[in-house]
């Protein structure tokens, strides 16, 4: 009791199941977002990837969407053999625009706009 005021707790079991219902789908728009955000940063990437011969550009990939309880992970790739050597080797002249590190530099700068971008690609696809 609280200043003659009493709190009661009610419907805390109703709530929990409203909760649940709401995460569980949410989920397939959030994996929707998650994709749609993967293929834009991977436009970015592809942008600055160097292109010798366009093999290594024509393997860029993103996965679609593997969802994990309430995990959602979307994996960004280049499937070339010497993808990794070609993105870590600091050392090797790119003609620019072209890069190193051509997948990390796109994915970092979108970082601190995660959250908002997913938020703002779920709220336009989806009524939650």
């Amino acid at each position: 009791m609280l200043g003659g005021t009493q709190i009661v707790w009610m419907g805390l079991t109703s709530l929990e199941a409203r909760l649940k219902t709401a995460t569980a789908r949410a989920i397939g728009p959030l994996a929707s977002a998650l994709y749609q955000e993967g293929r834009s940063i991977m436009a970015e990437s592809v942008q600055i990837c160097p292109h010798d011969t366009g093999y290594l550009r024509s393997t860029a990939h993103v996965a679609p969407p593997v969802v994990t309880g309430l995990a959602v992970m979307v994996q960004l790739s280049f499937g070339a053999s010497y993808a990794l050597a070609v993105h870590e080797i600091l050392d090797n002249f790119h003609e620019p625009p072209t890069m190193a590190k051509y997948l990390e530099i796109p994915m970092l700068a979108r970082m601190p706009f995660l959250a908002e971008n997913v938020s703002r690609r779920m709220a336009a696809g989806y009524a939650i």
